[in-house]
């Protein structure tokens, strides 16, 4: 029997269920509106040779384009992005040619624009040995260039601050963003 004024914890400090593994709900993804960016602090672990870049993202605008993830590594140059233009999803990086005299933008889009208000998986490597550039939606490739001649090796470095950025741009959600 609870008498009026007495101590009742759960209606201050709601408990959680310890056998409920939905309990409690926290979300912890992130929501954009196009007019935030977030800035990850600059380490040496995120410049990388060969990369996979993952996220769950859920647009909530059509036709967008935005940067979910990317390291700019000087003006107009990054190691690697993951984005949309105009609701395609692509993952683009810049690498010295061969001769390693000039610096080349390297790109591919996939097939469709990505579901409004739905979630979807995107997925996004390079391998520098292979000089293979592969983009994947819901877990199945949907782009791949390979660039055997030029082999290309992303830029880490350059005469400025490397910057690593998520969600610029962008309007919706963002769950999960990975880089490895």
């Amino acid at each position: 029997d609870v008498d009026e004024g007495d101590y009742v914890p759960e209606e201050f400090w709601p408990v959680s269920d310890p056998t409920n593994p939905l309990s409690p709900i926290v979300q912890r993804g992130m929501a954009f509106s196009g007019n935030e960016i977030l800035a990850v602090p600059p380490q040496m672990k995120f410049a990388l040779r060969s990369w996979s870049l993952e996220t769950w993202i859920r647009p909530t605008s059509p036709d967008q384009t935005a940067t979910i993830i990317q390291r700019s590594v000087g003006v107009d140059q990054v190691n690697y992005e993951l984005g949309l233009i105009d609701g395609f999803p692509m993952v683009a990086f810049d690498g010295p040619d061969a001769g390693g005299e000039t610096i080349d933008h390297y790109t591919i889009t996939g097939p469709e624009v990505l579901p409004q208000n739905e979630w979807t998986h995107l997925v996004a490597t390079y391998g520098a040995d292979e000089a293979t550039l592969t983009l994947y939606v819901d877990t199945f490739p949907v782009a791949q260039a390979v660039y055997p001649e030029k082999r290309p090796e992303p830029l880490l470095v350059s005469n400025t601050p490397a910057v690593v950025e998520i969600g610029d741009n962008f309007i919706g959600q963002l769950d999960e963003i990975r880089v490895w």
